[in-house]
């Protein structure tokens, strides 16, 4: 943006900084996305027998939870990462986040498990797939 503001002959108060955060357009999707993760995890912890409370506090704790991780990851993982590296942190958040999902339903650990570790494999080829693509 610095050589917009150059360009055009526009003060360098109203530049952009160069700095590296987070734009409102990347935090509302995760957000909208967790909110709905974390009611699906609240209707699974209530059809399991918890009561209502338990239910919402697990359904509020999974929500943000996953939303602390996903913009941490977005975050703090640079953009100069090779992208084997950045796939295969994102199967792990997709799968994890899938692996509990799958636990509060009533499944056993190990098919819970085993869920998560598919889900984030899947997750891994197709984000790696996408990101293969941009590469110039």
């Amino acid at each position: 943006m610095q050589t917009h503001a150059i360009r055009h002959r526009i003060p360098a108060r109203h530049a952009r900084p160069a700095g590296r955060g987070l734009r409102r357009s990347h935090v509302g999707r995760p957000t909208l996305i967790s909110v709905v993760y974390g009611c699906y995890a609240a209707f699974l912890s209530h059809d399991s027998g918890g009561s209502g409370t338990r239910a919402l506090v697990t359904g509020v704790v999974a929500g943000a939870a996953l939303l602390v991780l996903w913009l941490a990851v977005a975050r703090l993982l640079p953009a100069g990462v090779l992208r084997e590296v950045r796939s295969a942190v994102c199967g792990a958040l997709a799968g994890s986040a899938f692996g509990v999902l799958a636990d509060l339903s009533g499944a056993t650990l190990g098919k819970s498990v085993v869920l998560g570790l598919v889900v984030a494999a899947a997750v891994a080829v197709a984000t790696n797939y996408r990101l293969y693509g941009r590469v110039p």
